[in-house]
């Protein structure tokens, strides 16, 4: 019972940490090609196409077209929160996710790309660069919107 709890209780910590958090980007920028990213905060990236992560703290998986697909290796503990949505705590690991209509986010460390169309909201410390767009993580977090 206290296990079911604590897990609740994580998996609403994570929703929390993700309401309205591109409304707090500080800026938002537009690139052409394909998205890398690396850092230590959390990353979001939403739209359609392939995305890739090498990871390291809890990574979120939502799948929400039919076509989608997800596939996941390392270590960690695994919830599935709803039909489309797979949290993964105390991971360790890769994944690759691809489909029409996918969400990523990542807390903790990362090694992100992704190439198709989508939006990228990465708040922390580290680097990103989409084509000749380059920049930095924000403490209040950075929206980069790509597409191939």
């Amino acid at each position: 019972m206290k296990k079911t709890l604590s897990i609740i209780a994580m998996v609403l910590l994570v929703g929390s940490l993700f309401a309205g958090t591109a409304l707090a980007a500080s800026k938002v920028l537009h690139g052409k090609g394909k998205l890398y990213a690396a850092g230590k905060g959390v990353a979001k990236i939403a739209g359609h196409g392939t995305i890739k992560v090498k990871g390291k703290g809890i990574l979120v998986v939502t799948l929400l077209s039919d076509d989608a697909t997800a596939v996941v290796h390392g270590y960690g503990h695994k919830i599935v929160v709803s039909p489309t949505t797979t949290v993964y705590y105390g991971y360790n690991g890769h994944a690759k996710v691809r489909g029409s209509r996918i969400k990523v986010k990542v807390i903790g460390r990362s090694a992100l790309s992704a190439v198709g169309k989508g939006t990228a909201f990465l708040k922390g410390h580290g680097k990103y660069h989409v084509g000749h767009l380059r920049g930095n993580w924000a403490p209040r977090g950075v929206t980069v919107n790509f597409e191939k």
